[in-house]
């Protein structure tokens, strides 16, 4: 294994194979990691071609997934492993020992962004839906001489409008009556 000091006590180049998936998991069962990844690659991109117009951020999002699985896929495939190679210590132990946090590289660096950019953009969507629901919706249906005001949280409402009157249950009243 090679190592190459970047800054001290903080950063390493440290060359790794993994053979697995992150933190070498399903190293002994490639396949089916490749299938995963495989099926995975398939199914986002399908979904980002339907949605491309949707949102940028979805769209660089996504990106960003299926270009970090790409980029790892391509190691796999070629080398039979993906090459790690960015080290950060994140502390000390009691004893003085370095604490690593897990040696990733940069195709991991773009899954890791595309999803948190993916988690901003489902948070982000929900917000705008909830507000699109708390928005008051008026329907006015002139035919009848009925006008209707409501919203989502049921509030009571009374308001005249000329000669209706109207309320929450729908009653309309002709002040003429």
């Amino acid at each position: 294994r090679e190592s190459i000091t970047v800054i001290d006590g903080f950063f390493i180049f440290f060359y790794v194979q993994n053979k697995g998936a992150a933190f070498c998991m399903l190293s002994v069962h490639r396949w089916v990691f490749m299938t995963i990844s495989t099926v995975a690659i398939v199914a986002l991109s399908i979904y980002l071609w339907k949605k491309r117009k949707d949102s940028k951020l979805l769209g660089v999002a996504l990106s960003f997934i299926i270009g970090g699985g790409i980029g790892n896929m391509v190691d796999r495939t070629i080398l039979g492993y993906v090459i790690d190679f960015l080290d950060f210590i994140i502390g000390r132990d009691a004893n003085g020992h370095p604490i690593h946090f897990a040696i990733f590289n940069i195709a991991d660096t773009f899954v890791c962004v595309g999803v948190g950019l993916f988690a901003l953009y489902i948070i982000l969507d929900e917000f705008k839906q909830y507000k699109k629901e708390k928005v008051a919706k008026v329907e006015i249906n002139v035919k009848n001489n009925i006008c209707v005001i409501g919203n989502e949280n049921k509030s009571n409402i009374d308001i005249n409008i000329g000669n209706i009157s109207v309320n929450a249950n729908d009653n309309a009243e002709n002040d003429n009556t």
